[in-house]
């Protein structure tokens, strides 16, 4: 879990916050990254006028059947943009998803601002070593792009990539998240129930995630009750302050600092 200290209304508090893995694997996590993403893409389509939507696939005649086929089909689109450029005299603009199929051949979703004629697409791309079929698809209203990118872009295919596979990426002028930045938490390696059941009724503003799990909460500060007040009662707020108050001036941690520190 993590931990920071603000000021609201003049007075410190804390914000305790539990801490997600984040991987792509993972049951509950991986969804929240693949809806995130999903509204990323949406809201950059609509930034850079991505109105052409533009699947790639691999011919399985000449997929390698031992080797890497997402690194072909990779390093083919890779090569297919040198044309475009050669082409155009421009860079494409771009972003692209893969998708992992079960039958072994991936296929590439990926949105573009130019215009590519079908035939020069299907020709360059089966020449490069992708494959004859192509299919592109103009956005008729960029308005409406969520809408219409949430037929393809779905969490299930941006899932479907098994682990350690990229699973999109962007040409260099688009920037799909907005680079973080420091949050202030600062990790503390406690259970976050354990601090919530110390904290008693103390704890105000309690959120919870879609599986039913305690997800943050604020305290008046690092309290722990069995500290500040006999066992048989909570703590006063009188009692409550003298603690904030000294921990704020000293910075020398609480209770669950210290209970943090590594074993």
């Amino acid at each position: 879990m993590a931990v920071r200290v603000e000021e609201r209304d003049g007075n410190p508090v804390w914000v305790w916050h539990r801490l997600y893995c984040k991987r792509w694997s993972c049951p509950f996590c991986g969804p929240i990254k693949a809806a995130k993403l999903c509204r990323a893409i949406t809201i950059r389509a609509r930034e850079h006028e991505l109105s052409r939507f533009l699947t790639l696939t691999l011919d399985p005649k000449k997929a390698p059947r031992d080797g890497d086929r997402l690194l072909q089909i990779r390093d083919t689109w890779r090569k297919f943009r040198v044309y475009v450029k050669r082409k155009h005299g421009e860079n494409l603009s771009f972003i692209s998803v893969v998708e992992a199929h079960k039958n072994g051949i991936p296929h590439m979703h990926v949105l573009v601002g130019q215009y590519l004629a079908q035939r020069w697409v299907s020709s360059t791309w089966d020449r490069l070593g992708g494959g004859y079929i192509v299919h592109i698809e103009r956005i008729p209203d960029l308005n409406r792009v969520g809408w219409y990118l949430g037929k393809y872009f779905t969490k299930d295919l941006i899932l479907s990539a098994g682990k350690g596979v990229r699973r999109y990426s962007t040409s260099r002028d688009i920037k799909l998240f907005d680079k973080s930045e420091d949050s202030g938490f600062k990790l503390v390696n406690t259970r976050l129930e354990d601090v919530r059941e110390g904290a008693g009724k103390m704890v105000v503003n309690e959120e919870w995630d879609s599986l039913g799990h305690l997800k943050s909460f604020i305290t008046p500060g690092p309290v722990d009750k069995m500290k500040l007040a006999p066992k048989d009662r909570e703590p006063t707020e009188d009692e409550i302050a003298k603690h904030v108050i000294n921990w704020w001036d000293n910075q020398r941690g609480s209770y669950f600092w210290q209970k943090a520190k590594p074993r």
